[in-house]
């Protein structure tokens, strides 16, 4: 229960630090979706301790802090100059696909906190696979900054710049949009089987999703009109 707990306060601190730097309209959504998951879940805990899907809820709300604190540093001007909001910023970037992976098995496992099946979690773990892929190519060179608007610099200068951009650019837009559909045929074929009670429960985690990724359009939108990329924490 102590680390959960520990998450969410911690979750919390980064995402009122971050919002020292400002209220950005494309990143508020990441800020949002921190807060809220690690509320929920530490308040499930608190009441269930050891409740498996409320500790994904913790989780899922650090890694959303973590990019949203990022993010916000890595698009203020005045503090881009100092040193080490290179790496602060890049802490905004690199771990998005691994955070949406955290976000899928989130939803995929509402809400008892386990996959419906082995297919299931054996389709998870190919997202987590491609993901990994992306991240590391996120962390190695800076392809996905002029999306996300960051003004730093990228930490790390490697050769292989015009490659890793590429291939990024052809990847991440379709496995984005693939894990999401995953999530969504997944949270359908629960909602099929479930009874009542669980019927209302996914009915919000649609909706939740929902929401995020119609903030998410907006953001990419007005960053980026030909690389708009749908994800929660996009």
């Amino acid at each position: 229960m102590r680390c959960p707990t520990l998450l969410a306060v911690g979750t919390g601190v980064l995402v009122l630090a971050g919002s020292g730097f400002g209220i950005r309209s494309d990143n508020v959504h990441n800020g949002l979706l921190a807060l809220s998951f690690a509320v929920v879940g530490a308040s499930v805990l608190r009441r269930r301790p050891g409740q498996r899907e409320a500790e994904l809820f913790v989780v899922t709300g650090a890694a959303e802090g973590i990019v949203f604190f990022g993010r916000q540093v890595g698009t203020h001007e005045a503090f881009a100059a100092r040193s080490g909001a290179e790496w602060l910023a890049w802490l905004g970037i690199w771990p998005l696909p691994l955070v949406l992976v955290v976000v899928g098995a989130t939803i995929m496992c509402f809400p008892d906190g386990h996959f419906p099946g082995p297919v299931w979690r054996r389709a998870w773990q190919v997202t987590a696979v491609v993901a990994t892929v992306l991240a590391l190519l996120s962390a190695l060179w800076p392809v996905d900054y002029g999306r996300a608007g960051l003004v730093t610099g990228h930490p790390l200068d490697l050769p292989g710049g015009a490659v890793a951009r590429s291939v990024f650019a052809v990847l991440q837009p379709v496995a984005f949009t693939s894990f999401q559909v995953l999530w969504l045929v997944c949270v359908a074929a629960r909602y099929r089987r479930a009874d009542a009670l669980d019927r209302r429960q996914l009915r919000w985690v649609v909706g939740a999703v929902g929401v995020s990724v119609w903030y998410s359009e907006q953001g990419s939108s007005s960053r980026a009109p030909h690389a708009r990329v749908c994800s929660p924490c996009g």
